[in-house]
């Protein structure tokens, strides 16, 4: 049984031992064969994700024995990776993470060009939109005021943006344009910063001066 498990196996097993175990020759890259009667989408995903994150050599056979009349057993095999189920859910986890990178990739690269070309500096100042506040705000817009302020920080990361000038803390444009709304509503927002801000000295908005002063974005 070992020399036809062996035989199965391919060329790449050259002998077996005494005992009936195939001797294999290793190497830095080690290939991993799975084989059983049967294998589900629990087993053929992570196999799925291991090869395509980290590159390792999977494969999963499906092996199904037949006893002929003479008493003889035959083993047939069939290559079942990847399977269809497990395709689509890789095509899936694929595209959400393209589609996360590319809003925060935009998100990093408005701030870094806005500042690198000079349209704004570090310490500038930012007024909140009026135009896009709710009709349900509890709260009257008055420019002059910090609640209604922020002060860019001149830092490109995802949350050390802009300062709000109310409390002190740094925020991403996003991340404090939804704070301001949810502090002056009952309600949850969900929305991309950058047009909530106006630069004062412009008389525009982050995604105007993105636009009109650097050239133009998909937001």
């Amino acid at each position: 049984m070992g020399e036809r498990f062996a035989e199965f196996l391919g060329d790449e097993v050259a002998t077996t031992t005494g005992d009936g175990y195939a001797e294999f020759a290793l190497d830095d890259r080690p290939r991993i064969l799975l084989a059983a009667g049967s294998f589900g989408p629990e087993i053929t995903t992570p196999v799925i994700w291991l090869e395509r994150e980290f590159g390792m050599e999977i494969s999963c056979v499906e092996l199904e024995a037949h006893r002929t009349d003479s008493g003889d057993v035959y083993v047939s095999s069939r290559r079942v990776l990847p399977i269809p189920e497990a395709e689509e859910y890789m095509a899936r986890r694929r595209e959400k993470e393209r589609q996360q990178t590319r809003s925060s990739s935009r998100a990093e690269r408005a701030i870094t060009v806005l500042l690198e070309s000079g349209v704004v500096e570090e310490d500038d100042i930012v007024v909140f939109n009026g135009e896009r506040l709710p009709d349900d705000a509890t709260r009257e817009f008055d420019p002059e005021s910090e609640f209604w302020r922020g002060r860019i920080t001149g830092k490109t990361g995802r949350s050390d943006n802009v300062e709000w000038l109310e409390n002190g803390v740094e925020y991403s444009f996003t991340a404090l344009a939804q704070t301001v709304l949810e502090e002056v509503t009952d309600r949850e927002f969900n929305v991309n910063g950058y047009p909530y801000w106006q630069h004062p000295d412009h008389g525009k908005t982050l995604t105007e001066l993105r636009k009109s002063e650097v050239g133009d974005i998909d937001w």
